[in-house]
């Protein structure tokens, strides 16, 4: 997912309706490294050599970062 349908998801599991967001520039932040602007990460080579599978859906992820942030705020 881009990062700005990453943040609007987390919103809406969050509840949150009103949510502003600011794009940085990269440059400005991180001098001249080079952000990767669109991840496509693949499981394939860690399901292949560590038998790993992952057990929960980018939503509920979501959901328990959203439950430990209420916590301990």
């Amino acid at each position: 997912f881009p990062s700005h349908d990453t943040a609007l998801r987390i919103a809406k599991i969050a509840g949150c309706s009103s949510l502003k967001m600011k794009f940085l520039n990269t440059t400005e932040n991180f001098g001249t490294y080079k952000e990767i602007q669109r991840r496509l990460p693949c499981l394939k080579k860690a399901n292949l050599l560590l038998k790993y599978y992952p057990t929960w859906t980018l939503d509920a992820g979501i959901n328990k970062m959203i439950e430990a942030f209420r916590v301990f705020k």
